[in-house]
């Protein structure tokens, strides 16, 4: 199977009539659109002193699920497997909750 390249990958993205950079702002959108969350997140875990070693690990699996959700945004054109985007989605956003949690109960 021969992917594509992701200039080519990522003109196939947006919609009709929208191309260049359009259609990388897309793509660019869906990927930063929950880093406010992350921001946030990792803030309140520094700020109510969470362990080093559970940012990292948190921060680590959110760094892979968003590279997993790019990758299968890009190259997946299969409907069944594209649902992996949506696991990966949710996996960053759990890292971010995990977050979240664990620095309400820091105590």
């Amino acid at each position: 199977m021969d992917l594509p390249s992701l200039s080519e990958a990522v003109s196939n993205l947006a919609p009709d009539g929208i191309s260049g950079s359009a259609a990388v702002y897309s793509w660019e959108h869906w990927m930063l659109v929950n880093s406010d969350l992350t921001r946030c997140a990792v803030l309140f875990g520094l700020i109510a002193d969470v362990p080093r070693s559970m940012l990292t690990n948190a921060c680590t699996v959110y760094t892979v699920a968003r590279l997993v959700y790019g990758y299968v945004y890009v190259y997946v054109p299969d409907d069944v497997w594209s649902q992996a985007r949506g696991i990966a989605w949710w996996t960053g956003n759990g890292a971010c909750f995990y977050l979240l949690w664990k620095g309400a109960f820091q105590a």
